[in-house]
């Protein structure tokens, strides 16, 4: 809302706003569009204002940590190809002059604003000018919310991948964890004493916007610095300040002191969720390295690799994950790993005498003596504890255990029955894209009816241990042949718990959920005191790989209760009743289409049909106007639907559907054949059909930041922010 009121920019919006009644439900309708790009905008602009190193103000602080610079905004036109026949490079440079000019009716509500940089709401305002210019082309030009909308779904097929990181899918996945709050808990005192000290070392008298109660971004890179994590090669300073900017959650509707504060600062909570974010990118030693070297922590080896920097270098180059891989291990383990190493460094430069023996924990004091020591120029050589004598040779150790583990890892891929086919140069790959997981007896690695998303779609290998495929059923006292199957495990009184299988080394499992984007068929148990897999999500598997499904034979056929579940999942099929769906499901014939295959294309008028997925992946993909640009709206796999406005409507077909897997396996009905076999219209059973792009409703409201409380743990105090953003 505040960037409409900018140069004239509302009237602008209104004017392009054909059919809509008034002014302001023209802005409405802007603003709601612009909040249904929220997190492509804002991800582009969190990584803009990283991309150039700016340097450092006298008391520290990074220069341009919050701010677009023009170099930057080039670069994101350059990157996302901005620069079209309507809008060439010249009209983008008025565009940063226009946007950049001081606003007369808005600078005293905007004091924080750089002269020569965009903050947030310009670069809003700079989107909705350039969306206007590049397809504003006819009068028959669409409206300008449509624009705007077809400018940000061109920008997310051409942003880089750091710029489209979902923090709360991160947090999801890594932070909500028992088993992380654990290590937090156990850790908390030191993390305190990290954060008190390091949020209060940037002082500066004539800064409005400091906060003794958060850290800022340039205290955060001093941290960073000083446990040397740039020192060592293990991030980047680019990565160090996105690594920040991820773990804030804010919601800020002005740009008063205070909220400038809050958007510009970590809190502790914040904080915790940043040293997750470290532990899960950074080379730290899995389990199985320590072991084979003999140490008792990860902080022992990296100090043993410290000793001579180009073994140090290769081990960063090896175990490195980056921002694409997972971590090498669970990232409670990874977190302990990184967190050991943190106390080993800072315990082995401060004064025995002073501070006692080493407890694990660090207190004020000794954080405070190591920052300064840090502060007059010591490297961290100085500072990490050399090994004692009796692990002289430790740095041979360390050099051999990577190479072992790898080598048993590998003969164990090897034996799998579907990598047989593989060549070594292709298991090293799959080796360092999978993750260790190791699970205690009577452990859950998933449970039946968990659901195949992007948080539990891991597919497991076994490397040693034992486990259990367990069943849920139906189960009936009086069946002779059921009370005597020695695979029922538990009976209760009208089900049962089946062992389906009994799985060992070298065996497999997950694959189907994975294939077939369906909840979990059964459960798998562990049943050895040690159970130690390698797992890896579709999406690695298939970024290294290729296609799941060209590797992994589906074996699998959906059973009726699976189609039906599927289909009763499709919000045009909410008002049917469970007999409907049955005789639906009778109804639809399965459509097969080969890779690269166009399902159907743009505007087709012929086309009636309806489709449901059950196996593979397509795109739906629409050329935006007259400006030629194709962007791929969604990426649909199984249990997604497509064709319903033609099927509703009669309208042309509105995208694109192009097959992107090997196969494209659907269960489709025609308009004529569902009226038949339901017995009568086909909008007397469904819903209405959303369009492709369309924005929300100009009453659609943003939601509200809930304030978070102090707590002392991450699974506690984060997750209360998941629903969180930082507002327009």
């Amino acid at each position: 809302a505040f960037a409409m009121q900018a140069h004239g920019l509302g009237d602008m919006v209104a004017r392009a706003s054909s059919g809509v009644a008034d002014r302001k439900a023209a802005l409405e309708l802007m603003e709601a569009a612009l909040a249904n790009h929220l997190h492509t905008l804002y991800g582009a602009f969190d990584y803009y204002t990283s991309v150039f190193d700016m340097g450092k103000t006298a008391e520290g602080e990074i220069r341009g940590a919050y701010d677009m610079s023009f170099n930057a905004y080039l670069e994101w036109i350059r990157d996302c190809r901005l620069s079209s026949a309507a809008c060439k490079a010249r009209d983008l440079d008025l565009i940063w002059v226009q946007v950049n000019a001081t606003e007369d009716s808005t600078a005293h509500l905007d004091k924080h604003n750089s002269l020569n940089a965009f903050n947030r709401h310009e670069f809003l305002q700079a989107v909705v000018r350039i969306a206007l210019k590049t397809f504003d082309t006819s009068s028959a030009a669409p409206s300008a919310t449509q624009m705007v909308d077809w400018l940000c779904e061109h920008m997310r097929s051409r942003l880089p991948k750091e710029a489209l990181q979902d923090s709360n899918t991160f947090r999801t996945k890594y932070c909500y964890q028992k088993r992380v709050d654990t290590q937090l808990r156990t850790h908390r005192k030191t993390l305190q004493s990290l954060f008190n000290f390091y949020a209060k070392t940037n002082v500066s008298l004539e800064d409005e916007l400091q906060s003794g109660d958060g850290m800022s971004a340039g205290e955060w890179i001093r941290f960073v610095e000083d446990i040397g994590l740039l020192e060592m090669g293990q991030l980047t300073l680019f990565g160090a300040k996105m690594i920040f900017k991820w773990s804030r959650i804010r919601a800020i509707t002005d740009y008063t002191d205070n909220s400038e504060r809050k958007l510009r600062n970590l809190s502790f909570e914040d904080f915790m969720e940043a040293l997750v974010r470290i532990s899960a990118v950074i080379a730290l030693p899995t389990d199985a390295e320590l072991q084979q070297v003999g140490v008792d922590t990860a902080g022992e080896y990296l100090a043993a690799l410290l000793t001579n920097p180009s073994e140090m270098e290769a081990f960063v180059v090896e175990a490195k994950r980056g921002w694409y891989r997972p971590p090498r291990e669970s990232i409670d383990r990874c977190l302990e790993h990184f967190l050991s190493w943190v106390v080993h460094l800072i315990e082995g430069s401060t004064s025995r005498k002073t501070h006692g023996f080493e407890d694990g924990q660090l207190s004020d004091a000794e954080v405070t003596g190591f920052a300064n020591q840090r502060a007059r120029g010591e490297g961290i050589l100085h500072h990490a504890k050399a090994p004692d004598a009796s692990k002289l040779n430790m740095l041979d150790g360390v050099r051999a255990a990577m190479s072992i583990v790898h080598d048993r890892l590998i003969d164990s891929l090897a034996q799998v029955d579907i990598f047989q086919s593989m060549t070594t140069a292709q298991l090293t790959t799959l080796c360092v894209t999978m993750s260790e997981m190791r699970f205690s007896k009577d452990d859950f690695i998933f449970e039946q009816d968990d659901p195949a998303d992007s948080m539990c779609d891991k597919f497991y290998v076994i490397v040693s241990g034992t486990a259990s495929v367990l069943r849920t059923e139906a189960y009936s006292a009086e069946s002779d042949h059921e009370s005597d199957d020695e695979s029922i495990v538990t009976k209760y009184r009208d089900t049962c718990i089946r062992r389906l299988q009994d799985l060992s080394d070298g065996d497999h499992f997950g694959e189907r959920a994975l294939l077939k984007c369906t909840a979990r068929f059964a459960g798998v148990k562990a049943t050895s005191d040690n159970l130690l897999t390698m797992c890896i999500s579709k999406d690695d598997f298939e970024a290294v790989l290729g296609r799941l499904e060209n590797l992994v034979p589906d074996r699998f056929a959906l059973t009726d209760a699976e189609v039906l579940a599927l289909l009763s999942k499709v919000r045009l099929f909410a008002q049917l009743s469970a007999e409907q769906l049955c005789v639906l499901h009778c109804a639809m014939v399965e459509e097969v289409f080969s890779e690269d295959t166009l399902v159907f294309e743009q505007g087709d008028i012929t086309g009636n049909s309806f489709y449901v997925i059950t196996c593979g992946e397509a795109d739906v993909v629409a050329t935006q106007g007259g400006s030629g640009f194709e962007s791929v709206l969604s990426r649909l796999g199984p249990g997604s639907y497509f064709g319903e406005r033609a099927l509703l409507m009669r309208e042309p077909r509105s995208a694109s559907v192009r097959v992107v897997s090997r196969q494209l396996r659907t269960l489709a009905i025609s308009r004529p054949r569902f009226e038949e076999v339901l017995g009568g219209a086909l909008t007397d059973f469904m819903s209405p059909a959303p369009h492709y792009g369309a924005v929300r409703s100009p009453s659609a409201k943003i939601p509200s930041q809930p304030k978070i409380k102090s707590s002392p743990s991450l699974a506690s105090a984060l997750q209360k922010r998941q629903a969180g953003y930082r507002g327009l």
